[in-house]
């Protein structure tokens, strides 16, 4: 692989072409991305669909939603598993949900490679004109009706391209398109604002520990103060000592490092009273 890896989606209702044009895009990629020996895979939910429906001897005409819902899930995982061998991955469905369009996103995002979404808006009429003239695998025309109801079409932005009509002008701006998104690899967004977050939580569990450690001295302090010179000799190591062991357990229980509900919850609620309360305690067995 080049590590283009892209996941071209393709989205529309049926009867649009969506087949037609990614197979053709699918010839056509070599050229429009100016790479000779380019690798590239056609993932087909409705062939996945159709795949299963003779697997498991459903009629074809006959809607079946363990075995759509399995179509969806066989798709993702090809999916998954084409952007780490091919330069251009071309997933073919109707995509009708956002919910199913953000998996192919997120997977781009994950593995920061190139996104493109294309979205064919051609009229539900038409549609149904296109699709009344297929020779298999012929849709209802009230399942176009009831997905052009549902159909959330995707927001504009620079890794969306919406086409209305399909002419030869049209391999032009999916060639820039397509060339731009390879260009400009999405980024893992989550990852940077999770790893945002892990800092934030490490500078904060620093920030409570030293707190913590400043209260401790000053109850070290108090102890030492009240005592005579021998005791101090006596004592005044075991109370140091106790007070680093004590410090360095609370790193760990913050760190994950090591176990203890007790003090893990204290810390969670920054209750630094209640876990001097704890150090007071382990002074008095000393």
């Amino acid at each position: 692989s080049r590590g283009l890896g892209d996941v071209y989606k393709r989205q529309g209702l049926p009867g649009t072409g969506k087949t037609t044009f990614a197979k053709e895009l699918k010839a056509r990629a070599a050229d429009l991305l100016s790479i000779k020996t380019l690798t590239t895979a056609h993932i087909e939910l409705d062939g996945i669909e159709r795949e299963l429906k003779e697997e498991f001897h459903v009629p074809s005409t006959e809607y079946d939603n363990e075995i759509w819902r399995k179509a969806r899930e066989m798709a993702y995982k090809r999916a998954e598993e084409m952007v780490l061998k091919c330069d251009l991955v071309v997933v073919d469905d109707n995509f009708y949900y956002e919910s199913m369009r953000k998996p192919y996103f997120r997977l781009c995002q994950k593995r920061s490679i190139g996104f493109l979404g294309i979205f064919l808006d051609i009229d539900a009429s038409k549609a149904k004109e296109q699709n009344s003239l297929r020779e298999q695998n012929k849709v209802k025309e009230n399942v176009i009706s009831r997905m052009e109801e549902k159909f959330e079409a995707p927001e504009i932005n620079e890794n969306i391209l919406i086409i209305k009509h399909w002419d030869s002008a049209v391999w032009n701006k999916v060639k820039y398109h397509l060339n731009y998104s390879l260009a400009n690899p999405l980024k893992d967004t989550i990852k940077e604002v999770e790893e945002a977050k892990e800092k934030s939580r490490e500078i904060t569990s620093k920030s409570l520990i030293h707190s913590i450690d400043m209260a401790i001295r000053q109850e070290v302090n108090s102890a030492i103060k009240g005592m005579g010179k021998e005791e101090k000799s006596k004592k005044g190591k075991a109370i140091s000592k106790c007070k680093h062991e004590f410090i360095d357990r609370l790193g760990k229980v913050a760190k994950g490092l090591e176990g203890n509900e007790k003090i893990n919850e204290l810390l969670d609620n920054s209750d630094i009273e209640s876990i001097v309360k704890l150090f007071r305690d382990e002074l008095l067995k000393l």
